[in-house]
Protein backbone atom coordinates (compact mmCIF):
# COMPACT_ATOMS: atom_id res chain seq x y z
CA UNK A 1 0.00 0.00 0.00
CA UNK A 2 2.70 2.55 0.87
CA UNK A 3 4.45 1.87 -2.43
CA UNK A 4 0.95 2.15 -4.17
CA UNK A 5 0.99 5.72 -2.38
CA UNK A 6 4.41 6.90 -3.74
CA UNK A 7 3.16 5.80 -7.33
CA UNK A 8 0.10 8.14 -7.01
CA UNK A 9 2.28 10.86 -4.84
CA UNK A 10 4.68 10.55 -8.11
CA UNK A 11 2.36 10.98 -10.75
CA UNK A 12 0.37 13.59 -9.06
CA UNK A 13 4.01 15.77 -9.02
CA UNK A 14 3.41 15.15 -13.09
CA UNK A 15 -0.06 16.95 -12.93
CA UNK A 16 -1.86 13.62 -12.81
CA UNK A 17 -5.05 13.06 -11.00
CA UNK A 18 -5.71 9.78 -9.59
CA UNK A 19 -8.15 8.53 -7.38
CA UNK A 20 -6.52 6.64 -4.33
CA UNK A 21 -9.94 3.71 -4.83
CA UNK A 22 -8.50 3.28 -8.39
CA UNK A 23 -5.67 1.28 -7.01
CA UNK A 24 -6.35 -1.65 -9.69
CA UNK A 25 -5.89 0.67 -13.03
CA UNK A 26 -2.37 2.32 -11.24
CA UNK A 27 -1.46 -0.95 -10.71
CA UNK A 28 -2.21 -1.96 -13.87
CA UNK A 29 -0.54 1.06 -15.64
CA UNK A 30 2.42 0.76 -13.32
CA UNK A 31 3.00 -3.19 -15.04
CA UNK A 32 2.00 -1.65 -18.50
CA UNK A 33 4.93 0.51 -17.91
CA UNK A 34 7.34 -2.23 -16.67
CA UNK A 35 6.25 -4.07 -19.87
CA UNK A 36 6.90 -1.70 -21.94
CA UNK A 37 10.67 -0.88 -21.03
CA UNK A 38 11.47 -4.66 -21.25
CA UNK A 39 10.23 -4.53 -24.47
CA UNK A 40 12.20 -1.54 -25.61
CA UNK A 41 15.40 -2.50 -23.74
CA UNK A 42 14.99 -5.82 -25.65
CA UNK A 43 14.47 -4.70 -29.04
CA UNK A 44 17.34 -2.23 -28.41
CA UNK A 45 19.69 -5.05 -27.49
CA UNK A 46 18.90 -7.02 -30.40
CA UNK A 47 19.46 -4.05 -32.94
CA UNK A 48 22.47 -3.23 -31.63
CA UNK A 49 23.80 -6.94 -31.48
CA UNK A 50 22.37 -7.11 -35.42
CA UNK A 51 24.06 -3.57 -36.38
CA UNK A 52 27.31 -4.49 -34.84
CA UNK A 53 27.40 -8.20 -36.67
CA UNK A 54 26.20 -6.44 -39.67
CA UNK A 55 28.93 -3.59 -39.77
CA UNK A 56 31.64 -5.49 -38.98
CA UNK A 57 31.04 -7.86 -42.86
CA UNK A 58 31.26 -4.09 -44.08
CA UNK A 59 34.80 -3.35 -45.17
CA UNK A 60 34.10 0.46 -44.91
CA UNK A 61 32.68 0.78 -41.50
CA UNK A 62 35.26 -1.55 -40.69
CA UNK A 63 37.55 0.96 -41.58
CA UNK A 64 35.61 3.57 -40.22
CA UNK A 65 35.89 1.29 -36.76
CA UNK A 66 39.22 1.17 -36.89
CA UNK A 67 39.57 4.88 -36.83
CA UNK A 68 37.54 5.40 -34.18
CA UNK A 69 39.17 3.02 -31.90
CA UNK A 70 42.22 5.60 -32.39
CA UNK A 71 39.81 8.25 -31.00
CA UNK A 72 40.39 8.68 -26.65
CA UNK A 73 37.52 7.12 -25.76
CA UNK A 74 37.73 3.99 -28.59
CA UNK A 75 38.47 1.26 -26.04
CA UNK A 76 34.96 2.01 -24.80
CA UNK A 77 33.96 1.29 -28.49
CA UNK A 78 35.99 -1.94 -28.65
CA UNK A 79 35.23 -3.66 -25.53
CA UNK A 80 31.72 -2.87 -26.88
CA UNK A 81 31.97 -4.74 -30.29
CA UNK A 82 33.93 -7.33 -28.63
CA UNK A 83 30.71 -8.02 -25.96
CA UNK A 84 28.83 -8.58 -29.01
CA UNK A 85 30.83 -10.20 -30.93
CA UNK A 86 31.54 -13.46 -28.56
CA UNK A 87 27.87 -13.16 -27.74
CA UNK A 88 25.93 -16.63 -28.85
CA UNK A 89 23.15 -17.90 -30.53
CA UNK A 90 21.34 -18.73 -27.39
CA UNK A 91 21.88 -15.38 -26.43
CA UNK A 92 19.53 -14.13 -29.55
CA UNK A 93 16.81 -16.34 -28.95
CA UNK A 94 16.68 -15.49 -25.01
CA UNK A 95 16.29 -11.74 -25.91
CA UNK A 96 13.38 -12.68 -28.67
CA UNK A 97 11.75 -14.77 -25.56
CA UNK A 98 11.79 -12.00 -23.41
CA UNK A 99 10.24 -9.55 -26.26
CA UNK A 100 7.81 -12.17 -27.17
CA UNK A 101 6.94 -13.17 -23.45
CA UNK A 102 6.38 -9.18 -22.66
CA UNK A 103 4.01 -8.62 -25.69
CA UNK A 104 2.07 -11.57 -25.04
CA UNK A 105 1.43 -10.53 -21.21
CA UNK A 106 0.63 -7.04 -22.36
CA UNK A 107 -1.66 -8.20 -24.62
CA UNK A 108 -2.87 -10.80 -22.53
CA UNK A 109 -3.53 -8.37 -19.60
CA UNK A 110 -5.68 -6.20 -21.80
CA UNK A 111 -7.66 -8.50 -23.52
CA UNK A 112 -9.01 -9.77 -20.00
CA UNK A 113 -9.64 -5.57 -19.00
CA UNK A 114 -11.30 -5.11 -22.46
CA UNK A 115 -13.24 -8.37 -22.11
CA UNK A 116 -14.28 -7.58 -18.52
CA UNK A 117 -15.71 -4.36 -19.18
CA UNK A 118 -17.41 -5.82 -22.27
Amino acid sequence: MKDLNLIIELLKSFGIEVNSSNENIVMYAVCVFAFSVLILLSVVNLLIYFSILLGLENENIKSKLNEWMNLKYGWVLAKIINLYKKSRLIFIFFEIGIFFFNISMLLWSSYKIITGFI
